[in-house]
């Protein structure tokens, strides 16, 4: 369906796309490579909003963590937000070393780990942090650079670009 312009009819209008939370494996089965993954792409385009929660957040970055506790299990997501390499759940659940070893696997990459009832929002460069925890980034050493982790809170802000170019 995923394909059908039927299906995809009301994301050529949307100017909000939410994906729920369950299985981030299921949402990239469902839309990468489909003509969703291209209207998604669109409304982002037009000024709209791509969220989502848990296995909809890790569906946004290309470099998707599709499971595992402390050794990731790494597949492909979406590229919403390029250079980078999302986990959820991140303080509350503890997973810090999976997300270094994400990073470990895939050099040039930076990393963002969102806990619960916290969001990220994306606007142009900047990165901004609401809700009741935070975000850490994770800049992997390399290069004579050390591991360096930032802890955004709400109202925080950081720059997208400056995170990227860092990582590189």
């Amino acid at each position: 369906e995923a394909n059908s312009d039927e299906f995809v009819k009301p994301l050529r209008e949307a100017t909000a796309v939410w994906f729920m939370g369950a299985n981030q494996n299921l949402h990239a089965a469902a839309y990468l490579n489909t003509k969703v993954e291209t209207e998604i792409y669109n409304v982002l385009r037009r000024g709209g909003v791509v969220g989502g929660t848990s296995a909809g957040a890790a569906i946004q970055s290309r470099t998707m963590i599709a499971g595992g506790k402390d050794e990731p299990v790494l597949a492909t997501g979406l590229d919403l937000l390029p250079g980078a390499v999302i986990d959820q759940h991140f303080l509350a659940r503890g997973r810090k070393v999976r997300l270094l070893k994400a990073l470990e696997q895939r050099p040039g990459l930076w990393g963002v780990g969102i806990d619960e009832r916290t969001a990220l929002v994306v606007r142009g460069r900047k990165l901004e942090v609401v809700g009741e925890s935070s975000a850490t980034i994770v800049l992997p050493p390399g290069n004579g650079r050390e591991l360096r982790e930032i802890s955004i809170k709400a109202g925080d802000t950081h720059d997208l670009v400056a995170l990227r170019r860092a990582a590189l």
